[in-house]
Order: C-alpha cells, then sequence, then structure tokens
C-alpha cells in the first residue's frame, strides 16, 4: 500500500473533515487575498474607523453616563480627546471586517441543509458570531478607555476580564445584522451594481436598524466598560444591567446614544462603500502586484460573486 493510500486510512473521518475544510478556507484566504479583495475591505473599514472614531467616542460616552439629566454638551467635560482608544477600534474592526467577510464568502455556499432563501443570512449570523470572538477584548479594550474607566489601552489589556462582554457583543450584534440583512433582501438593496440609489438605501436601513437595537448597544457599552473584577462589577450580565438599567434610569435611558449611532452606522456604509469603490478602480493594481508575490501561487479557481458580496455584507 502506497504511503498516501496509509494516511489516508490511518487519518479518522473527523479529523479529515475538518482538514479538508481548513484547507478549503485557506484557499478562499489566498484568492481574495490575490485578487485584491480582502486588502481593499481592509482599506476601507480602516478609513471609516478613522474618521468616524470620534464620533463613536462621543455615543459610548453619552450610553455610559447614569446620570438621567447628562447632556451631550457635558459628556466631555473630563477632557478626553476623541481619538482614545484609536489603536484597539483599529486592531479590532480591521481584522474582524476581513475574517467575517472571508467566512461569510466560504460559508454562503457551503450549507445545502439551508433553504437559498436564508442562506445568505445564516452564513452572515455564523460569520460574525465566530468573528466576535476575535472583536470583543479589543472593543472591552476600547471602551473602557473612552469612558475614563481606565487611563489607557495597556492598562485596560492588563485588567483582564475582556471576554467577560463577550454575550453582550452577541446579544446586539445578530439582531441588528439578521434585521439589516432581512430589511436588505425584502427591498432589494443589495448594491449589486453599487449605485448611489442602493448605497444610500443601505445606509438609510443601517441607520434605521441602529436605532432600533440602540437598547443592546447601551447594555453592551455598559456591560463592557465596567472593571472586570468582581468587587467592581455593577452588573453581573447583560439581563441584570438592562433591569437595573430600567428600574434607575428609566426606559428613554436604553435610548441614549441612538442618534449617534444611527448617524456612525449610516455614515460608516457610505465611507465604507465609497473609500471601497475608490480603492477597487484606482489601487487595486498596486494592492495586487504588493501582496499577490507573498501569496502561494496555487491556482485557485475564483468565486464568481464574490466581489459583489462584499459591498452586501456590510
Amino acid at each position: 500500500m502506497s504511503e498516501g493510500a496509509e494516511q489516508l486510512v490511518s487519518t479518522p473521518p473527523a479529523r479529515q473533515h475538518i482538514n479538508n475544510n481548513l484547507k478549503s478556507l485557506w484557499d478562499t484566504v489566498k484568492v481574495h487575498i490575490k485578487d485584491g479583495t480582502l486588502p481593499t475591505v481592509a482599506v476601507a473599514r480602516l478609513t471609516s474607523v478613522l474618521l468616524l472614531h470620534p464620533l463613536d467616542t462621543f455615543k459610548s460616552r453619552l450610553q455610559h453616563t447614569t446620570a438621567t439629566s447628562a447632556r451631550a454638551t457635558t459628556v466631555f467635560a473630563r477632557n478626553v480627546p476623541p481619538f482614545v482608544g484609536l489603536p484597539a477600534a483599529i486592531l479590532g474592526q480591521v481584522p474582524y471586517t476581513a475574517l467575517s467577510l472571508v467566512l461569510f464568502l466560504h460559508l454562503k455556499d457551503r450549507l445545502p441543509s439551508i433553504p437559498e432563501s436564508r442562506r445568505a443570512i445564516s452564513a452572515a449570523l455564523i460569520s460574525d458570531s465566530v468573528a466576535a470572538l476575535w472583536l470583543t477584548p479589543f472593543e472591552s479594550m476600547k471602551l473602557r478607555v473612552q469612558t475614563s474607566v481606565q487611563p489607557c489601552v495597556s492598562r485596560a489589556f492588563r485588567v483582564g476580564g475582556l471576554y467577560s462582554g463577550l454575550n453582550a457583543e452577541l446579544l446586539r450584534d445578530v439582531p441588528y445584522r439578521s434585521a439589516h440583512l432581512a430589511l436588505l433582501a425584502a427591498l432589494a438593496v443589495r448594491e449589486k451594481r453599487r449605485d448611489v440609489r442602493g448605497t444610500l438605501g443601505s445606509a438609510c436601513i443601517a441607520a434605521a436598524v441602529a436605532i432600533v437595537t440602540n437598547p443592546l448597544d447601551v447594555v453592551r457599552t455598559r456591560v463592557m466598560a465596567q472593571n472586570s473584577s468582581q468587587s467592581s462589577k455593577l452588573y453581573s450580565s447583560a439581563v441584570h444591567c438592562a433591569g437595573r438599567i430600567i428600574k434607575h434610569e428609566g426606559m428613554t435611558a436604553l435610548f441614549k446614544g441612538a442618534v449617534p449611532r444611527a448617524v456612525y452606522m449610516g455614515a460608516s456604509v457610505l465611507i465604507f462603500s465609497t473609500a471601497y469603490t475608490a480603492m477597487e478602480r484606482y489601487g487595486s493594481v498596486y494592492l495586487k502586484k504588493t501582496i499577490s508575490p507573498l501569496v502561494s501561487r496555487a491556482s485557485i479557481k475564483k468565486p464568481e460573486d464574490a466581489k459583489s458580496a462584499v459591498l452586501r455584507r456590510r
């Protein structure tokens, strides 16, 4: 018996299945690095994070304050720089966007047991849930610095407890992604042609869904921003946090920062789409020449609709 046949016989079926899936996933990554899709997506997300981080800081501080009479003009009274926590935001958001996109492109045609009409939404939810394992620690560090719970990102990292807000992260993102994609499908705003009308429609939908899911974002901000030590924890869970907010601050407190969040999400779609289109048009040749040599030259068939799926995911 040949060496290859012996290896095939000795490898358990479950392990062989996992190896095949990992190889297929890595092939997907190599394809979209070589064709410039992933680098372009990374640059587009980096652009939106840089431009909108001050608004994100403003929103986070609004949501974190427990004063019922707090006004937007007094949120920055303690002289917090608007770009505080930016390194954690970049290290979290840029890889998260690339990772969730790769998983989405990999899964959307590999879920045969799910009806075709729900396959894209299912793939998006799974990819976002897995990618949240990367994003959550960086979001925790960013929020602790933005809300002055910790003085710097390195201190927020050393404190630990960075996954204490994972449930709150999923509780916010899963309903947001479900509602966003469902509305996009219902209104047929999929940006396949990436025209201005489709982009504006997607941005408006993102802003509307952001307002509806804002209570979940407030809970996430409060849970993630608190110190990790049990003695200083104000909220034991997302459910406890929501109940405490309603009891002591009222239902309206769950909509703190709703307007900045809606503006952020809508503007994020516009900036991401604009930056992606510009990079694809003017920077794709440079990216391909720079990055393609770093990736294996194995010939892999490129999925036909990978490019159109990028903006549909955002």
